[in-house]
């Protein structure tokens, strides 16, 4: 027997390959059609994200300190206010596409994260490395918030965001920083209705920021 009779030519092979992807391609792209039109579709941030990077501008001080023409150290500052963190909780549901649940349970958790206690972002550099490393216990730093006639001494923590993730959502935040959170035993609702002095210190000098969120 003829093995064209047994077996489909060449030509007949690709026609039949071509048709069957085709109608893979074809079926797939109904299937993700159907996927997408059921999907809820995230509305854009309140905010744009110029308007969001002006809004972390005005809640962050920043200061250098220099022995001579040599660097010691350079601090940002940003008061986690309740606009604000609002603000980055809208922002961060739109990278993520995250659902309405989601973004809602992050909504609480930080609603009540503010009714017990004050957040303070920090991006810090220094070249010493007796310096860096806020966060450990043997650090020569202290930080302080002075508030209507008491102190109280912060916490520091390294912020666990990945570090693309902390530069969207901190601008002013640079690749030789390192991020720091911390945190102080006055509730943010509170802080926000005065004045605060912020104090960071060690051997390496003393920098002071003025926080009066009636102002911002």
């Amino acid at each position: 027997m003829n093995k064209i009779n047994f077996y489909l030519s060449w030509p007949r092979k690709k026609f039949i390959f071509a048709f069957i992807t085709l109608v893979y391609l074809l079926v797939t792209s109904l299937s993700c059609s159907s996927i997408e039109e059921g999907s809820p579709e995230i509305s854009p941030p309140q905010l744009s994200y110029e308007q969001y990077a002006d809004l972390v501008d005005e809640n962050t001080f920043s200061d250098k300190r220099y022995s001579g023409l040599y660097n010691k150290y350079h601090v940002w500052a940003t008061f986690l206010t309740s606009k604000l963190q609002e603000a980055q909780l809208d922002q961060i549901r739109f990278f993520l596409q995250q659902s309405q649940e989601e973004y809602q349970k992050s909504k609480e958790h930080f609603q009540q994260l503010r009714s017990t206690s004050s957040q303070v972002f920090l991006s810090f550099y220094s070249p010493e490395k007796d310096y860096r490393n806020l966060n450990r216990p043997e650090s020569l730093w202290r930080v302080y918030l002075e508030f209507e006639g008491k102190r109280y001494q912060g916490k520091i923590s390294l912020e666990k965001e990945k570090k693309l993730q902390i530069k969207k959502i901190y601008p002013h935040h640079t690749r030789w920083s390192t991020a720091y959170l911390v945190d102080f035993n006055l509730p943010m609702t509170t802080l926000e209705t005065g004045h605060a002095k912020f104090i960071l210190t060690s051997s390496a000098g003393k920098t002071i920021f003025e926080f009066n969120s009636n102002k911002n």
